[in-house]
């Protein structure tokens, strides 16, 4: 007679939905595998050991040691925490059938932190529920395939970078009056120009219009003159689901020395999602910024939202808001595509892949990982989405195994638009690792950026390397004049 399962057993996602842990029992005792939801070959860089330092997460133990004490309680086992590098006593507690509460101590279990992790299943609805529901299906249409294909072959091959000034540590630093550099943003984007990129992925944040709609967008304008004049095109970020929540105008989030992008701001924010009634502001400036600059041929594209779900901003209204995002751009009519990256392959964020893939005009993606595994991320896209070009909007984590020399050629070879995080060394202090602590001194291997803060290369064999590249791949002086309308419309 086959033994009936544990109620604990099986799969089970985080509090943030983005890695699943298998619950799974040895002699009675129950252990946890971070199974799935690690997609970018993260590694155990805070384990006390250092030999243990180089493994991938994924496949580690969570926890281990529980043991059923009856009534849904479990007791006796440790939990690892790999941000820390620190192991913790552990209690648990089947809260609902789909509902298991972990609380981890390291004295006594009232002074501990609990995380509830929910049962593995369907979070996002589907692709055509989501349509319907805000009204996307009734909105102008994505370019077809033969549409996108024309305003392809119209430019040449896409290098760029994520381009963010060394004087801002967020979006709000970048727009605002008081800070605004032109001299300084001239500089850094020849240095970009300088390599061969023709192209730069650029943030912008819904309150730094609402405080200011008409300067932001004056501002916007002088930021692309300086581009321009470079013969760098802009792929322009409207809304980003990644790092810090903030509400409203208030002090902004201090720089921590050591701390990867420890000041930027998610946008339009958790709490703007949930509050409906602040949409019409956001739809003010999706409509304001895309309607001002609908037509204008220095601007490559609209990413309408980086990151969908990222660092704790999967919501339930999260879907309705995208849906709304992608209606309210395509209804100014922009003569630009429209994309947003796929970032993560978790098998529960699939329905969501597949909106945001077939929402876009263009397929793009977020990979950091090692080339083979970039390969084959290039290889689904393509699967998916046939025929449409394809850009990858963020890559280069060099202790990730994503570096320049690995995995530039591959997005070369392949005709996939590169857009690689980071150029000058500054206030997100992105040479530093996800996850760093706050004091760390600065690393031998920087993660990611490409210029030191004096503007001298950080490593001269990679900016020569991207020179190569550019001058084989025709990245500049591959057309005899800017794109016209006439190659942007159908």
């Amino acid at each position: 007679m086959e033994t009936a399962r544990n109620p604990i057993e099986g799969d089970w996602l985080d509090p943030d939905c983005r890695v699943l842990a298998r619950v799974e029992t040895d002699s009675g005792r129950y252990h946890a595998t971070l199974a799935e939801g690690l997609e970018n070959g993260e590694r155990d860089e805070a384990n006390a050991d250092p030999a243990l330092r180089s493994r991938p997460l994924l496949g580690i133990r969570l926890f281990e040691g529980l043991e059923d004490r009856g009534a849904g309680r479990y007791r006796g086992g440790s939990i690892y925490d790999p941000n820390s590098g620190r192991e913790y006593r552990l209690q648990a507690r089947l809260a609902a059938p789909d509902r298991l509460e972990l609380r981890a101590y390291a004295g006594i279990p009232a002074l501990g932190r609990t995380m509830t992790f929910r049962r593995a299943g369907r979070i996002f609805p589907e692709p055509a529920d989501i349509d319907a529901e805000a009204g996307l299906d009734h909105a102008p249409p994505r370019w077809d395939t033969e549409r996108a294909l024309a305003w392809a072959a119209a430019r040449p091959w896409t290098l760029g970078c994520n381009f963010i000034p060394s004087y801002a540590a967020n979006q709000i630093e970048h727009w605002s009056a008081a800070r605004f550099d032109e001299a300084l943003i001239g500089r850094e984007l020849d240095l970009a120009a300088s390599l061969g990129m023709n192209a730069a992925r650029v943030y912008l944040h819904d309150r730094a219009y609402a405080a200011d709609p008409s300067g932001f967008l004056d501002r916007v304008r002088r930021h692309l003159d300086l581009a321009g004049r470079l013969g760098i095109a802009t792929l322009f970020v409207l809304f980003d689901d990644c790092w810090n929540d903030w509400p409203g105008l208030r002090r902004l989030p201090m720089v921590r020395k050591g701390v990867h992008n420890s000041a930027w701001l998610k946008s339009p924010g958790t709490r703007a999602v949930d509050d409906e009634d602040d949409w019409p502001r956001l739809e003010a400036y999706a409509r304001g910024v895309v309607g001002s600059f609908r037509e204008d041929l220095r601007i490559m594209g609209w990413d309408v939202w980086n990151e969908v779900g990222n660092f704790g901003a999967l919501r339930p209204n999260t879907t309705r808001l995208l849906a709304r995002a992608f209606r309210w751009v395509r209804e100014e009519r922009p003569i630009q595509p429209l994309c947003s990256g796929v970032w993560k392959r978790s098998s529960w964020w699939e329905p969501l892949n597949r909106f945001i893939l077939g929402a876009s005009d263009l397929a793009s993606f977020h990979n950091y990982a090692p080339p083979a595994e970039l390969e084959a991320e290039i290889d689904w896209i393509e699967s998916v989405e046939p025929g449409r070009p394809v850009l990858c909007t963020e890559y280069m984590a060099r202790t990730q195994g994503s570096s320049f020399a690995a995995c530039l050629p591959v997005l070369a070879r392949r005709g996939v638009g590169a857009f690689n995080w980071g150029l000058v060394d500054g206030r997100t202090q992105t040479k530093y690792p996800w996850g760093g602590r706050p004091g760390a001194k600065e690393p031998e291997l920087w993660f990611h950026d490409v210029f030191r803060s004096d503007l001298m290369p950080y490593d001269t064999s990679e900016t020569d390397l991207i020179r190569s590249i550019a001058r084989e791949y025709g990245t500049h002086g591959s057309r005899a004049a800017p794109p016209t309308r006439a190659d942007t419309l159908a």
